[in-house]
């Protein structure tokens, strides 16, 4: 199974947004599918880098909604310091 590398951007109503470092291109990762893993491994924060399951693509390509496994957090947390208004 092979997955991609994210960044947690936010903390909506009903999960979370991500950042794939892909242009026009953000992952929704809802709280029910992160359910068991934080009731074991605690809960996920902005910053933390995860690896992702992509479950679903939207056909306008710009949205796709992910999962994660019991192995695809990251063991050591890593948090990536997020500048919203720096250049790329």
């Amino acid at each position: 199974m092979k997955t991609l590398p994210a960044s947690i951007t936010s903390i909506e109503d009903h999960g979370y947004t991500l950042d794939f470092g892909i242009h026009d291109v953000v992952g929704f990762l809802s709280f029910k599918d992160v359910k068991d893993w934080e009731r074991s491994k605690g809960k996920l924060k902005v910053g933390m880098l995860v690896d992702t399951i992509v479950r679903k693509m939207e056909e306008n390509g710009r949205m796709c909604t992910v999962s994660i496994g019991e192995d695809c957090a990251k063991s050591e947390v890593r948090i990536r310091t997020i500048h919203p208004t720096s250049q790329y």
